[in-house]
C-alpha cells in the first residue's frame, strides 16, 4: 500500500496525499521546505525539507512552526512589532498628506474627507481579518488584512489630528497653517486664487442665470433699437450694434462690438456697464473682473471704467470704494445713485433709520447734481438716464411720505423732560451733550420692539434755558445725525408727539 502524507501550510492541515502528489506540491512551490509534514508511523510533525528526495536541489531553511493559540507572549510581541513597523511609514505619509490637505483647505475640507476614507478602509480590513482562522489572525506578518488595517488606523489618526486642530483653532477656510502663519495665507491666496469666497461663487452663478434670463427676455427691445448699423464708425454706432447683437443672442459679435466701443475711451457709463453685465452672464464673475482690470490698465484715466469696476465689489468693501470715489470725483453724479442704492430696502432689508436717512441724503444730492448736468452727461442713452432720475424722485417722495408712519414721525425727542426716546429699534447706544464737545451715554437704556429709550441723569437737563443734543449708533455702528432739542419746549407731563395720550410705557414689549 502506497504511503500517505499529511502536510500543514500556515497552520492549516491538508491530506492525505500520495508521495507523488506531495512531490508535485513541492515542485510547484505550494509546499515549502519549512512547511510541516507527517505520515503514519512518525511520532510528530517535521519540516518537509527532511523528507528524502522531496527537495533535492533546493536549499533548506529553518522551519517556522505555527504559533500555538496559547502562546500569548509571542503573539503580543509580533503585534507590537507590526504596530511599530506600520506606524513608522503611516505616520510619515499621514503627516505629509495631512499637511498638504491643510494647505488646500480653502478649496475644501480635504483632511475630513481623507479621515472618512481611511476609516472606511480600516473597517473593511478589520472585517476581512475577522473572517480569518484563529491561526491566521495570529500571523501579523500578513500584509492584508493585518498590516493594511494597522496602516489605515495610523492614517486615520493623522488626518483626524489635522482636521480636529483646524476645528479647534477656528481657522475658517484657511486651515491650521493659514490661520496661524500670515505668509502661508498669502501663498494660499496667490496659488489657489481664493480672492472670491464661496458666497461670491454662488452669487456669480445666480447672476449668470438671472442675467441670461434677462437677455433672453429682451428680444422685444430689438424693434425699438432697429437693425444693425452697416460699417459702424462712431462709438455710439458700435454700442448700438453691440446691444442689437446682445439682444439677438449673438454674443460673440456683441463682444467684438463692445471691444471696438471701448477702444474709443468714452466717458459714458451705460455702455461699460452693459459690457460688464454681458461678461458676467456669459463668462462669469472672474472673467469680468479680469477684463475690467485690463481695461483699467489700458485706460488709467477713464472715470467710467473706474466707476463701473466698483460694481464688482460687495459689502463694506464696495461702500468704502464708492464713498472714496464720490469724494475724489464729486462731478460724477451716478456715484450718488449707487450709494443711495446701497442703503435701499432692496439691498439692505434689515436697515435702520440711519440707513434710511443716508438713502434720502444721497437721493437729495443726486437730484441736486442732476440739475447741473452731473448725471445724464455720463449716459449715451439719455432716456435711460431720465428713467433712473424719475425712479430716484419716486423713492425720495416715498421716503418723505413715510414721515407719517409711527417710526418716522419723530425720530428723537424728550419725554417726561429727561427721558430720551429714539424711534429706531436698531439703535444700540444713545448719547447726549449740552455743547457737542462732551458726549455722555444715557442711563437705564431700555430696548423694546419699537424703540430705544434711556434717561439723562445730568441735572443740567432741568435747566430750561439750555439745548440738549442727541445722537445714537445703530446696529451696524453707524452714527446718526445730531438732533437738537430745546429743553424749554419739553413739559414734565408732555407725551411724545405721535404716540397718543397719555404715555404708557408698559405697552411696549421688551426684547
Amino acid at each position: 500500500m502506497a504511503k500517505e502524507w499529511h502536510y500543514a501550510i500556515g497552520g492549516e492541515k491538508y491530506g492525505p496525499v500520495t508521495s507523488q502528489q506531495l512531490k508535485a506540491l513541492a515542485d510547484s512551490g505550494e509546499l515549502q521546505p519549512s512547511d510541516l509534514a507527517w505520515t503514519e508511523g512518525k511520532d510528530e510533525w517535521k519540516p518537509a525539507s527532511g523528507i528524502k528526495g522531496l527537495f533535492p536541489d533546493k536549499p533548506q531553511r529553518k522551519p517556522t512552526p505555527p504559533v500555538p493559540a496559547s502562546d500569548e507572549k509571542k503573539v503580543s510581541i509580533s503585534f507590537q512589532s507590526s504596530l511599530a513597523h506600520g506606524g513608522k511609514y503611516a505616520t510619515a505619509i499621514g503627516g505629509i498628506c495631512g499637511l498638504a490637505a491643510d494647505f488646500l483647505t480653502p478649496l475644501g475640507p480635504f483632511n475630513g474627507y481623507l479621515a472618512i476614507i481611511t476609516a472606511l478602509c480600516g473597517i473593511t480590513f478589520f472585517l476581512m481579518w475577522r473572517r480569518l482562522s484563529k491561526e491566521q489572525r495570529s500571523n501579523w506578518d500578513l500584509m492584508i488584512p493585518h498590516q493594511a488595517m494597522i496602516f489605515s488606523v495610523y492614517l486615520l489618526l493623522a488626518f483626524g489630528f489635522w482636521y480636529g486642530a483646524a476645528a479647534m483653532c477656528d481657522s475658517g477656510d484657511n486651515g491650521v497653517l493659514g490661520a496661524n502663519i500670515t505668509a502661508v495665507a498669502q501663498i494660499q491666496n496667490t496659488l489657489l486664487g481664493i480672492e472670491s469666497t464661496v458666497q461670491d461663487i454662488k452669487k456669480d452663478t445666480s447672476e449668470i442665470l438671472s442675467e441670461t434670463k434677462k437677455i433672453s427676455g429682451n428680444i422685444d427691445k430689438l424693434g425699438n433699437l432697429g437693425g444693425l448699423k452697416n460699417e459702424p464708425k462712431t462709438p455710439s454706432e458700435f454700442y448700438h450694434n453691440a446691444r442689437v447683437h446682445e439682444l439677438s443672442g449673438d454674443f460673440r459679435q456683441a463682444f467684438d462690438s463692445y471691444e471696438r466701443y471701448v477702444s474709443f475711451d468714452q466717458p459714458f457709463i451705460d455702455p461699460i456697464d452693459s459690457y460688464l453685465t454681458l461678461l458676467k452672464s456669459q463668462n462669469g464673475y472672474q472673467a469680468a473682473a479680469h477684463e475690467l482690470r485690463k481695461l483699467k490698465e489700458q485706460f488709467p484715466s477713464s472715470t467710467a471704467i473706474e466707476f463701473v469696476s466698483l460694481r464688482l465689489e460687495t459689502g463694506q468693501e464696495r461702500l468704502n470704494s464708492l464713498e472714496k470715489f464720490a469724494q475724489s470725483h464729486p462731478e460724477v453724479g451716478p456715484a450718488l445713485l449707487d450709494l443711495a442704492d446701497f442703503y435701499s430696502a432692496d439691498q439692505m432689508p434689515n436697515r435702520s433709520t440711519v440707513d434710511m436717512g443716508k438713502e434720502r441724503n444721497y437721493l437729495e444730492k443726486l437730484l441736486e447734481a442732476s440739475v447741473t448736468g452731473k448725471f445724464d452727461r455720463y449716459f449715451i442713452d439719455k432716456k435711460f438716464a431720465d428713467n433712473l432720475l424719475a425712479d430716484a424722485r419716486g423713492r425720495l417722495t416715498a421716503s418723505e411720505n413715510g414721515a407719517a408712519t409711527f417710526q418716522s414721525s419723530q425720530t428723537v425727542f424728550l419725554a417726561n423732560h429727561n427721558q430720551v426716546w429714539v424711534m429706531d429699534n436698531k439703535a444700540t447706544n444713545i448719547f447726549y451733550s449740552f455743547d457737542q464737545n462732551e458726549w455722555n451715554a444715557v442711563t437705564d437704556l431700555v430696548k423694546t420692539n419699537f424703540l430705544r429709550r434711556g434717561t439723562i441723569s445730568d441735572q443740567r437737563i432741568f435747566d430750561q434755558s439750555k439745548l440738549v443734543y442727541i445722537k445714537y449708533l445703530d446696529h451696524r455702528g453707524q452714527e446718526s445725525r445730531v438732533f437738537k432739542i430745546s429743553i424749554s419746549s419739553v413739559k414734565q407731563s408732555s407725551p411724545p408727539k405721535g404716540l397718543g395720550q397719555p404715555i404708557n410705557p408698559s405697552r411696549f414689549i421688551k426684547d
